[in-house]
């Protein structure tokens, strides 16, 4: 074929028998075939997991929206053999691609979907394995943050994140909490290995107190300081409405408050301003020299200061003694 310079049937070989070096150096001296090769390519790097190769090499074959395709399809089929970590990482990568085309909507829509399996993927470990390397404060937060996003079309269980919240519960002796969650509990469809164990737990609970920890009980918004508790399983405060961020790794809120930045100022400035040292402050300064004269003022000798001494105390009881 290279004799008679028929370079589509040799394409087709290469690709056939994926000898990937040999494509790229007939590319290097046949532009024009570029789209012809990068596009099997991509689709056999991103069936190798190699997704980030795949997605610069559909970008240069002109096809960009279709790795959007491919990830679609891995994550649904990684979805229904219950592979919760990959599925969390496709949808991720999703996230990341709606994000070069500015779909912001969707960003946000597909982050939340990797963030409710990436939870949800430690919680069916814990169903699933008899140990765990996680605590059972890790395990309580993971199991609320996940109820936080969860929704009808999650295709997870909803009582497999209640049984173990309220699991958790009962370990940190957060018996309020616990209460409300199996009284919910109880109302669902309960696996037939878990209901004798829930049963017993919501009549044991009732011998334990009506009270919570303080940390478990109500998280403080940093923006409004309203106290929000924990049965509400809400993202949101209660009060001000703003959304609550948490850390990946213990999945306890963190306190970061969202600002936004003025129109007139653009991204690069704003990084910029954020980077930059806080301004010394003269008047401040001023302000901290004068409270040290006025400290200073209090050590010498023209203040009033009102003692309480004993021989004062002694001499006017002397007195009432002669009187």
């Amino acid at each position: 074929y290279s004799a008679t310079r028929n370079y589509s049937k040799l394409i087709e070989i290469y690709i056939e028998r994926q000898e990937w070096d040999e494509a790229f150096i007939l590319i290097n001296q046949h532009k024009e075939m570029k789209k012809d090769i990068l596009l099997p390519y991509a689709k056999w790097l991103a069936m190798n997991d190699r997704f980030d190769e795949a997605s610069k090499a559909f970008h240069e074959a002109g096809y960009p929206k279709y790795a959007i395709k491919i990830l679609n399809n891995l994550t649904q089929n990684c979805l229904t053999q219950k592979k919760y970590s990959d599925t969390s990482y496709y949808y991720w990568l999703l996230a990341t691609e709606h994000l070069k085309f500015n779909h912001t909507q969707k960003f946000k829509f597909y982050q939340e979907k990797s963030q409710l399996y990436y939870a949800y993927n430690i919680i069916d470990e814990y169903i699933q394995s008899p140990f765990t390397s996680y605590t059972p404060e890790i395990l309580f937060y993971a199991a609320k943050f996940a109820l936080n996003l969860y929704n009808q079309s999650s295709k997870i269980s909803k009582v497999a994140l209640l049984y173990i919240l309220a699991k958790q519960c009962i370990e940190l002796e957060a018996f309020k909490l616990a209460r409300s969650i199996i009284s919910k509990l109880i109302t669902l469809r309960i696996p037939t290995e878990w209901r004798e164990k829930i049963e017993l737990d919501s009549l044991l609970i009732r011998t334990k107190p009506f009270t919570d920890p303080q940390h478990l009980a109500s998280y403080i918004c940093p923006r409004c300081s309203t106290a929000n508790y924990n049965t509400n399983h809400s993202k949101i405060c209660t009060h001000c409405k703003h959304k609550f961020i948490q850390c990946m790794v213990t999945f306890q809120s963190l306190p970061l408050v969202e600002f936004k930045i003025i129109d007139s100022l653009s991204h690069d400035e704003a990084i910029k301003l954020i980077k930059r040292e806080p301004p010394k402050n003269s008047k401040n300064k001023m302000n901290f020299g004068m409270m040290n004269d006025e400290n200073d003022d209090d050590d010498g000798e023209n203040v009033n200061v009102m003692n309480l001494d004993d021989d004062d105390t002694d001499d006017s009881n002397s007195d009432d003694n002669d009187d």
